[in-house]
This record gives structure tokens, sequence and C-alpha cells, in this order.
């Protein structure tokens, strides 16, 4: 028998719009991460419409990421009314403690009767299993210092609500753009032995690129150039890492052919400098790195 039961991104929502009021209390921003970011954009561009069912299950993820103080979520976990659980000190985790989605009664939590469940389980498995929030110390891939100052806005913006819950963006509740998402989810794949479905992270990444378009075509059209250079520099730099390399030799997604597709179809508002200068130099240091490494790789 069904039940009533949230979307993971709608959970994500809902227990943000919860704790809202208190966000002005928090010491440093909350920032989701992890694949409910990843979703989380899928979704505010429309992209998650049109995949087919299998390809969007793999886009989906089922718990809930934050990163940020462990003395400011103990904030949240109070106002959603849920335990907060530290890792034993010989559990080898990146966590620095969890929530599950229990009540006071050990009930699963709800929203107006649609219960926070783990969608995993209770979509292949039928089980009733209180999803969980994960807090972290840092996402993969990043550093304390991507976080601070102006790599702070570089990496994350403020976490946007539907229009029908009439809440403005708060500068203490943030997510991973979608060039941040990139970024972790590069480092899923290539670098970390625990990475169950190398995969799924494959499919996520190549995902984001239309996400990452759409999202650079905002931030320049809205924001204008300056602010738009924040993470198209991001990506540029991310596309002549070890892993942006890799990418593009071993899985053929090319984050230089996708700067080259952006610098056309957006050149009318790009600088000429940008065009006829800066991105040829870069490009040709890029071709020059990717040859020397095809050949190393066949040698």
């Amino acid at each position: 028998m069904e039940v009533e039961h949230l979307a993971p991104t709608d959970q994500l929502v809902y227990l943000n719009e919860e704790i809202y009021p208190i966000l002005d209390t928090l010491e440093s921003p909350m920032i989701v991460i992890g694949g409910q970011a990843v979703a989380y954009w899928l979704a505010y561009y429309g992209i998650d419409q049109d995949l087919e069912e299998h390809i969007g299950l793999q886009a989906t993820s089922y718990d809930i990421d934050y990163c940020g103080k462990k003395e400011d979520f103990q904030k949240l976990t109070s106002i959603w009314g849920v335990d907060f659980e530290t890792p034993d000190i010989d559990h080898n985790t990146p966590e620095l403690g969890r929530s599950i989605l229990l009540n006071s009664m050990k009930e699963i939590k709800d929203h107006k009767g649609s219960l926070y469940l783990d969608f995993f389980e209770y979509l292949f498995h039928s089980k009733q299993e209180p999803n969980v929030v994960d807090l972290l110390q840092l996402p993969a891939g990043f550093s304390k210092i991507d976080f601070e100052n102006n790599r702070l806005e570089q990496h994350t913006v403020e976490f946007l609500f539907p229009e029908q819950f009439n809440l403005e963006p708060h500068s203490k509740l943030r997510i991973l753009n979608p060039i941040g998402c990139l970024k972790s989810r590069m480092k899923n794949l290539f670098e970390l032995s625990h990475t169950k479905n190398p995969e799924v992270e494959l499919v996520r990444i190549k995902l984001l690129l239309p996400a990452i378009e759409m999202f650079l075509t905002e931030q320049l059209q809205e924001k204008g150039y300056r602010e738009f250079r924040k993470p198209f520099d991001l990506l540029m730099q991310i596309a002549k890492t070890k892993q942006g390399f890799k990418l593009d030799v071993d899985h053929q997604v090319s984050l230089a052919g996708f700067i080259n597709h952006f610098a056309d179809v957006q050149g009318e508002r790009l600088p000429k400098e940008l065009l006829s200068k800066e991105i040829p130099r870069w490009m040709e240091g890029y071709d020059k790195r990717r040859k020397g490494l095809y050949i190393a790789a066949m040698g």
C-alpha cells in the first residue's frame, strides 16, 4: 500500500523552510552539498523533466548532506525535532554527525502527513525507513579555503526557494553551484576508492553540463561580466586539473570543448579580448597538455 511521502528534493526544501527563522543565529553558512545539490539544479532548470526513468533514478540522491559547523547544525536538528548523532571515534567517516529523521516519538518525521522516507528503501524494497541528514566538514574535492571570502561566492550561491514559499535568499543558507557540484563529482569519480557506482557519478557529471550552461548564462545576463567570471574562471581551472584531463581522455567529456561551445553561443555578450586572445591562449595550453597526456598513456 502506497503511503504519502516527500520526494527527496521536496524534503530538502521543507527542511530548509523550517530552519529559515533561525538562520541569523548561525555562526557560519550552512551549505547544501552532495547528490541533493545536483538534483536541486537539475530540478531548478527543468532538466529532470526530460530524463528517461533510469537516468532520472541515477540522478536522484536520497539522503541529504550539508557542510558547516557542528554547533550550527545542532541548532537545525533542534528545529527539526530530531536527534543528532556523532560517529564513533573508530568509525572512519568524513561525517561530523548525522540526524535520522525520527521525531521524539521515534516515528518517521512528516510534513502535513507526508513522510520523510528513505526514498531508495521505499522505491526498491518497499520499506518505510526514515531518511538521513548528514553533516560533513567539507564536500569531496574541497578544502577549507574554498568556502572563505570570494571563493565561497565562486563555489556556492544562496539557496533559492520555490516562489510559492515567499522566502528571500539568505546568506547563511547556501548550496554548491553547478560548477562546485562538478568539482565534487569529479573527485568522487577519480580519487575516492569507496565510490560505489562510478557510472552514476559519470551520469551526474554529464547531466550537470546543461545546468552549468544555464547557470553561467544566468550569471552573465543578470549579474554582469565581472560576477560571471568567478564561476567561469573556476570551470577553466577545473578543466586543466588532472581530473579534468582524465574526464576528457578516458570518458570523452571535454570541459574545454564545453568552454568553447559556451563562448560561441554567448559571443555577443562577451568581451572581444576574452574571445580573441584569452580563450585561444588557454585552449592552446590545454591542447598541448592533453596531447602530452595522450601520448604518455599510449606509450
